[in-house]
Parts: C-alpha cells; sequence; structure tokens
C-alpha cells in the first residue's frame, strides 16, 4: 500500500486527502478501492497531456531550427562544389554565385565554333526546362510515387485484415456476392487511415500525421482497430470456445503453414468460413499472428 501512495504523491502529484480518498478502512487495515486504478490512470493521462502541451513550443521550435539548419548545410556544401568545379572564388551566395559563375566563364569565340559546344549548345536550347516546369514535374512525380507506395502499404494492410475480420465471425449475406462486397466496403474504412507498416503485423496506425493512441496515450493496436470497426458495422456469430472452433475434425483445416506468408496464402485460398476460423485459430496458437 507504501507503493501506491508514495507513486501517487510524487509521480501523480496527489494530496493527502486525494491518496486517503483510494482506500477504504476496514477492521483488517485499508484496502484499495475498486475505483483507484481507474483514477490513477486518469491522473496519469492528465499528466501525460500537461507534459506535452508544456513542451509543444519548444519541441516545435527545435525541429523548425533543426530543419533549417540542414537545409542551410546542403545549400553551402552545393555552393562549395560550384566555386571548386568553376576554381571561383567569390563570396557570393544563391543566385548571384551562379551569374559570377557564368560571367567568368564565357565562351570564347573559338570555344563556341568547337562540335561539342555547339552539340551542347543544341541540347541546352532543345532540352532545356524553366525551373517552375521542373518543379511541377518533380511535384507530380513525387506525388505518384507516394500514391504508389501508399497503395501498396494500403493493400499489405487490407490483407491482414482481412484475416482478423473473417476470425472474429461477422454476419455476412449468404450471397457471396453481396458478401464479398460489404467486405470490400469494410476493408475500404481502412484507407482513412495511414500506416507504418510492421513485420509482427501490429502496423502503425496514423490519423492526420500523428499516431491513433488510446486514452492512456499509448498506440491503438491494429487488431484493436479492425475489431472496433467490425463491431461498429457488423454483428458476430457467437465464437466457439478456444480450441474447439465447432467444426468436427474433417471439417477443421489441417495444418499447412509454419509462417505468416504461408498461413496468409492458404487462408485467402479457403473458401469455408469454419475452416478459415479453425485456420486462424492454429496460426495464432503456434504464434504466426
Amino acid at each position: 500500500m507504501n507503493e501506491i501512495k508514495d507513486l501517487a504523491v510524487k509521480v501523480f502529484g496527489m494530496t493527502d486527502d486525494e491518496v486517503q480518498s483510494l482506500f477504504d478502512k476496514t477492521d483488517e487495515g485499508e484496502k484499495l478501492k475498486k475505483d483507484a486504478v481507474a483514477i490513477l490512470a486518469r491522473r496519469d493521462q492528465e499528466r501525460l497531456k500537461r507534459i506535452k502541451e508544456e513542451h509543444k513550443a519548444e519541441l516545435t521550435e527545435k525541429y523548425d531550427s533543426g530543419y533549417s539548419e540542414a537545409k542551410k548545410k546542403e545549400r553551402q556544401k552545393f555552393e562549395d562544389e560550384i566555386r571548386q568545379a568553376f576554381g571561383v572564388e567569390s563570396k557570393s551566395f544563391g543566385i548571384d554565385l551562379v551569374k559570377e559563375v557564368v560571367s567568368h566563364n564565357k565562351p570564347s569565340d573559338d570555344v563556341k565554333k568547337h562540335p561539342e559546344y555547339l552539340a551542347l549548345e543544341r541540347k541546352l536550347t532543345g532540352e532545356y526546362v524553366p525551373k517552375t516546369e521542373l518543379e511541377k514535374v518533380i511535384n507530380e512525380f513525387d506525388s505518384f510515387k507516394q500514391n504508389v507506395e501508399r497503395s501498396q502499404i494500403i493493400s499489405r494492410v487490407k490483407n491482414d485484415a482481412k484475416a482478423i475480420f473473417h476470425s472474429l465471425n461477422p454476419i455476412l449475406p449468404k450471397d457471396p456476392k453481396k458478401a464479398s462486397n460489404q467486405e470490400a466496403d469494410f476493408l475500404a474504412k481502412l484507407e482513412g487511415y495511414d500506416f507504418q507498416v510492421q513485420d509482427d503485423g501490429n502496423h502503425l496506425i496514423l490519423k492526420e500525421g500523428k499516431r491513433l493512441e488510446n486514452e492512456n496515450m499509448n498506440p491503438v493496436a491494429f487488431s484493436d482497430l479492425v475489431k472496433d470497426l467490425t463491431l461498429r458495422y457488423f454483428d458476430v456469430a457467437e465464437q466457439q470456445p478456444k480450441g474447439n472452433s465447432g467444426a468436427s475434425p474433417d471439417v477443421a483445416a489441417p495444418t499447412r503453414f509454419t509462417n505468416k506468408d504461408e498461413f496468409m496464402r492458404a487462408y485467402q485460398k479457403e473458401a469455408d468460413p469454419k475452416k478459415r476460423v479453425a485456420m486462424y485459430e492454429e496460426a495464432e496458437a503456434k504464434g504466426i499472428i
């Protein structure tokens, strides 16, 4: 009990009266109240929130300062390379340095007649892209690349979510096409989030650039997100006790996988819902998922 009291005072900053309110007095001494853990958890949430607010400005300032410093060093390195490459001793920066290099390296008439110079001149004349157009192309490419990468991530996330979704035994229409459409609509809800893929399948969930957290500021588990969404939109059939899927031995899926990749391939090929449940339980028991 003394350890809990010390924790309440030193970590959560509770007063003596507040600490005493966590206990009931009995003939055998003090006994922790049933809601004491919930009270301490709430105080912990308030403490973490306060810490984040107190240091928000400081963290933002450090990030901005570090980013600016990195950009400055990158630009200075490039300018030094220009000075070295063209033998220019100049204190100019940016576009002024480029103009100075050009003015000090104007080609002579003889050089202008050289075939290589003429070829380079034609290349520059025919292929030069204005800065604004170049930036536009780069931005479009970056956007395309990000979309491709996101598509690959979402595809991986949906595959993992599908296994969790079916393990919960949601009640779907008997018509296979309708069931497939409802499943696709459900999985599409994951596109409202961003993810950092993890090898163990517990993908980090992001919302508006920040990780999704529970009330105690811990990251929401991927399986919990899928379960929450499933129960929001579907009724589920009653689950059988662990180790008993309700299927007879000839219905239960035989052992056919030793790792997660093998499990996912076998699971996706299996059409029987009962066998899918048995397969998921087997994979879970083996520690594969």
